[in-house]
């Protein structure tokens, strides 16, 4: 019913404040509380509203441009939802034109100011709230988040400390309305975590906690908060035992549980994303405990703490000069990569270091892998199959089926299993050209035992030939169509090697 609350007063809705008390009275004896406690009520009401000018004035707002300001009020929260600040803004203000006293609007709009970064509009909006409405908690927490968002976002330090200074004292408004309430008690810590005054910042998630008189599940974005604490200040240890305060207070849903676990793993995520394995580690775990079956949690923690104990191992690896250069030139590639630096031109470093091998001899390569076993197995777990498909081949090349020839760059000898003799092994040119003397084979012969094998990139490339060679000799004896194909390339191949 339109304009109910000045019919409730038997009024129209031009009535002077003097007409409102004189039928507020007039009703009220016709009425009286305890005769009539149902009207009485209801004559209260709209007297409570009628009476104030400001609520007189949005109630009237509301009374002509109900349905209108229902309609973008909706629209606004929906483009809110979708983050779309610049679309939300429209509405809003259309609103605020139509019903300037609509605080909940001016509220949004507000929101849609800091959202989009505008911080000085945000402001103008929040100081005229908790100037217009000082008794609404929420006008005060928004305010002090603006000065809050504005501080993470500077670069230099010097900025920051009046910005989280003037956050503090707006957050303290909210909770001397609301001593039960934990959001500004969590809100204060927030601005001394981020100026790294961590005791003061514990102190004040702990009233966080202890605000509504008791703990439970209620309290988890602020043990959240204390665990990240504790990480800044460089005390991971102390996250396990709040992980143990917060499952004692989860409730017997899985469904909580999850939640608890994706928080942690989800900042583990972004702390790897920083490169800061030594920090990601210790809330994989945590997550884990929430979520335990959980394999992508798992295999991630499993790479983080793998990274982070390599990281670990490092500055001794590269101080050992018993673990010959090769491997020290790629693990400090493998390093810098994990610590989120790029190299355009990795192909060349890994091909330069790949030479670095010409100039280590097969004990030396063997002695170094099982160095990296037993000292820096985390190091070693970086790329254990290339490591022990190196040390396969120096092995091999330390048996004694291997020949006596040396190779210029110091010891690796051809011969056992891993180089056939002159007289085959060149199973694909072979079998293309129907005979092992012809000139192709011969030529292609001499490549492998003149120049791969003086190698160990080239050893290791005759090995996995001699794994696949025989199956690809038998398709081109098969294929005539293949055998011509083969016959086109591998003697262009044959007139461009260096020999």
């Amino acid at each position: 019913m339109a304009y109910e609350l000045y019919q409730t007063l038997e009024l129209t809705p031009g009535a002077t404040p003097e007409e409102i008390k004189r039928a507020y009275f007039r009703l009220v004896r016709r009425h009286p509380p305890e005769k009539d406690p149902e009207t009485f009520k209801n004559i209260r009401a709209a007297y409570e509203t009628l009476k104030d000018e400001k609520a007189r004035r949005d109630y009237d707002d509301f009374q002509r441009h109900g349905d209108e300001i229902t309609d973008l009020f909706s629209e606004a929260e929906r483009l809110i939802q979708e983050e779309q600040w610049d679309d939300a803004i429209r509405p809003l203000k259309r609103l605020l034109v139509m019903a300037p006293g609509f605080d909940m609007a001016r509220n949004h709009l507000g929101l849609c100011y800091f959202y989009r970064e505008d911080w000085e509009g945000a402001k103008k909006i929040f100081q005229a709230l908790t100037q217009r409405r000082p008794d609404v908690p929420l006008f005060w927490m928004n305010y002090g988040t603006v000065f809050l968002l504005e501080a993470q976002n500077q670069e230099q330090e010097i900025r920051k400390s009046p910005l989280l200074e003037q956050a503090r004292a707006l957050f303290q408004r909210a909770q001397q309305l609301e001593s039960f309430n934990s959001e500004p008690y969590l809100a204060i810590s927030q601005t001394f975590r981020e100026e790294g005054r961590y005791s003061e910042a514990l102190t004040w998630a702990e009233r966080a906690l202890s605000a509504d008189g008791k703990e439970d599940f209620q309290d988890f974005d602020t043990l959240f908060e204390i665990c990240i604490i504790h990480l800044r200040s460089g005390d991971p240890d102390q996250i396990e035992k709040t992980t143990t305060r917060i499952i004692s207070l989860l409730p017997d849903d899985e469904d909580a549980r999850k939640y608890a676990a994706y928080r942690f793993g989800r900042l583990a995520v972004d702390l790897d994303e920083l490169r800061l394995y030594h920090l990601s580690s210790p809330l994989y775990q945590a997550a884990l405990k929430f979520d335990p079956l959980n394999e992508d949690l798992q295999g991630l923690y499993e790479h983080s703490r793998n990274i982070a104990q390599a990281l670990g191992e490092y500055d001794a690896f590269i101080a050992d000069s018993s673990v010959v250069d090769y491997f020290r030139r790629l693990v400090s590639l493998y390093v810098s990569e994990a610590s989120g630096t790029e190299h355009e031109d990795r192909e060349e470093i890994l091909e330069d270091i790949w030479a670095e091998l010409d100039y280590h001899t097969p004990r030396e390569v063997l002695n170094s892998v099982n160095r990296m076993k037993a000292q820096y197995p985390a190091i070693y777990a970086l790329n254990d199959s290339h490591f022990d498909e190196l040390a396969d081949l120096a092995r091999e090349s330390l048996s004694p089926s291997s020949g006596s020839l040396s190779s210029p760059g110091g010891g690796y000898t051809p011969g056992g299993d891993t180089v056939p003799s002159s007289g085959g092994g060149c199973f694909v040119v072979t079998a293309t050209y129907g005979s092992p003397e012809a000139a192709e084979v011969v030529r292609y012969r001499r490549y492998r035992d003149e120049v791969l094998v003086k190698t160990m990139l080239g050893r290791m490339m005759i090995r996995a030939y001699n794994r696949v060679g025989p199956m690809l000799a038998r398709a081109v004896v098969r294929w005539s169509a293949l055998k011509a194909i083969a016959a086109w390339v591998l003697g262009w191949l044959a007139r461009h090697l260096p020999l």
